[in-house]
């Protein structure tokens, strides 16, 4: 089933990207002389398109979580992630508003893999805002810490934090708020 959903994720959502089509129809070295970047950039970007796509494989390439013996590990999807994950992705690709009603569980990974699509949005996404809601200061101290050690481990590019406090991190070269 992820299968299918990748496969049209790269049909219909990707195709629409311009720096996509100008790759498929020049190729990365045309394209990239073009944009005056280097080739190892433009393969960076398109990747970083796909991520918007494919918060799965953003999440194990580029973000970490804190295991239970204390280790800094990626974040790779538990099957009740993936399921979750895998709903968000279907109602993407119908171009339906995203609606999730979880029953939230301890220890499942629900509030982890939301902080991650909140953070990939924010991140790779222009005019983005989240905002995380929890039933106890704690519990969304917790959860903050939680976008800052994916902001402090992550390998790529970032945008520069310009402002923020304990509720609040604004962005330089995007209007997002997390």
């Amino acid at each position: 089933m992820r299968k299918d959903c990748l496969k049209r994720l790269w049909e219909i959502a990707l195709p629409k990207e311009e720096l996509i089509i100008a790759v498929k129809k020049h190729g990365l070295e045309e394209v990239s002389k073009q944009l005056k970047v280097s080739q190892k950039q433009l393969e960076f970007d398109v990747a970083m398109l796909w991520f918007k796509y494919d918060t799965e494989a953003f999440a194990a390439q580029h973000l970490k979580i804190v295991d239970k013996h204390s280790n800094l590990i990626p974040l790779v999807y538990r099957k009740g992630q993936q399921t979750i994950n895998l709903a968000i992705e279907k109602q993407r690709l119908e171009k339906k508003p995203v609606r999730i009603c979880l029953l939230k569980a301890r220890q499942f990974g629900g509030s982890t893999l939301f902080e991650a699509e909140l953070f990939k949005e924010c991140v790779l996404r222009k005019n983005r805002s989240s905002m995380i809601i929890a039933h106890d200061l704690d519990s969304a101290k917790h959860l903050r810490d939680m976008s800052k050690r994916y902001y402090d481990n992550y390998p790529g590019y970032l945008p520069k934090l310009i402002g923020g406090n304990d509720k609040l991190w604004r962005f330089q070269h995007r209007e997002g708020k997390l």
